[in-house]
């Protein structure tokens, strides 16, 4: 029989952002999750918090989470709120090993440890990576890229006994052959040639390069990093102990390419492929592998990519937004939309060099890329064309690019 809980609010025609005002049964932007048993945890990602729900049963709709970390409260929605061993900004990556619980911290550059999950909200962490100590947040410790900093580690992981984080901003995995407490520099770095190096593709994409690696998982097989900014996933040997090659490049028609998949509707729904290592994928195309529905059956390599779209989709994948106005923050730039009447923050971080007037694809809070004003309302003539606005909204709803403004803060 099939198991079905849905958690999180509704979104409004199945286009428009659902609800997302901060409660024990919502979400922002969830990124990362993890389940143990009938435990699930997930970073709530555009609301800086972490949430454990317990005792999950079949045809719970909207379950409310039993403890909350990352703020004082479940109503309660500020980047940081306080910093120190409790406050969040922006988790992204979890998992957990021996009952001890590891957030990938982002904007705070660092993770943090639990030596539990905790049961009480508001629970501080015991331990830090990244930072000398649980009341510092800057990128790198300030200063430059060292063997002890963090930029933006989006990621962690275990492969096998070992302990990995994407260090996304460094452009580099980092590794431990055990889950670091005690302030342990990593033995093991991928894709730089040294601790203190952070170049982007190290000037130029190839097997051992990453432009924003943001997770990293294994098995028996290997390791695998999906790196969205060269829209690739890499395969590394399972013994991997020192800068090397990727053993098998997922996603590109050669590992020294890194395009984007186009844009627009796309015939294909369902795309599996089959083949041996080492031999280089050469008919997948992913755009952002963490963002779409990935699914490994890593014995035989089988790689499944499924495009949810029309009225397959029950929630947005991205919206289009034009900027009207500019304001650089200490961190990336923020910005404001308007979607079928629900509003919400943008982050430019991506794209820092965007301007007055320009279009962007937005998905969970994040602009994606600049397009062009053409692009968009082609694509949405081609969703209107195949009945799929109507559909969910009416003949009458009015579907158009929507203006964003970037603020000085939330």
């Amino acid at each position: 029989m099939l198991r079905v809980i849905s958690l999180g609010a509704e979104s409004p025609g199945g286009l428009a952002p659902p609800a997302a005002t901060s409660a024990p049964d919502r979400f922002y932007g969830p990124r990362g999750l993890v389940l143990i048993g009938s435990t699930l945890i997930v970073c709530d990602t555009g609301n800086h918090r972490v949430l454990v729900f317990r005792d999950l049963c079949d045809g719970i709709v909207s379950p409310k989470a039993s403890t909350i970390l990352g703020q004082p409260d479940f109503y309660s929605e500020s980047h940081s709120n306080g910093g120190g061993s409790q406050g969040l900004f922006l988790p992204t990556g979890v998992a957990t090993r021996d009952n001890r619980l590891i957030v990938g911290d982002v904007w705070h550059h660092r993770v943090l440890i639990w030596d539990a999950i905790p049961t009480e909200d508001w629970t501080g962490a015991d331990h830090v990576i990244g930072q000398a100590t649980m009341e510092d947040v800057e990128p790198n410790q300030g200063g430059e890229c060292s063997t002890a900093s963090l930029d933006w580690p989006f990621g962690v992981g275990f492969v096998e006994d070992r302990f990995f984080i994407a260090d996304t901003g460094n452009r580099r995995i980092l590794g431990w052959d055990h889950l670091p407490l005690d302030g342990e520099l990593p033995e093991v770095i991928v894709g730089q040639s040294d601790f203190n190096s952070r170049h982007e593709n190290r000037g130029e994409v190839g097997p051992s390069s990453f432009r924003w690696p943001h997770s990293v998982v294994g098995d028996c097989d290997g390791m695998y990093v999906a790196d969205a900014g060269n829209h690739t996933v890499l395969m590394f040997d399972l013994k991997i102990d020192k800068d090397c090659d990727a053993l098998c490049v997922i996603g590109q028609v050669d590992p020294c390419s890194n395009s984007e998949w186009p844009y627009g509707l796309q015939p294909q729904m369902l795309i599996v492929f089959h083949m041996p290592l080492p031999k280089m994928v050469t008919d997948l195309w992913l755009q952002i592998p963490p963002i779409i529905g990935c699914f490994f059956t890593i014995s035989c390599l089988r790689v499944i990519v499924t495009f949810l779209m029309g009225q397959l989709a029950k929630r947005t994948l991205a919206q289009m937004v034009r900027t009207d106005g500019l304001g650089l923050l200490p961190t990336p730039f923020v910005g404001h939309m308007n979607f079928a009447g629900v509003s919400r923050d943008v982050c430019f971080a991506s794209w820092p060099d965007v301007k007055v007037g320009d279009y962007v694809l937005v998905h969970v809070g994040f602009a994606l890329t600049v397009l062009d004003e053409s692009s968009d309302h082609e694509t949405l003539a081609i969703f209107r064309d195949f009945g799929l606005i109507d559909g969910e909204l009416g003949s009458d709803a009015e579907i158009v690019p929507q203006r964003c403004a970037l603020l000085a803060g939330k």
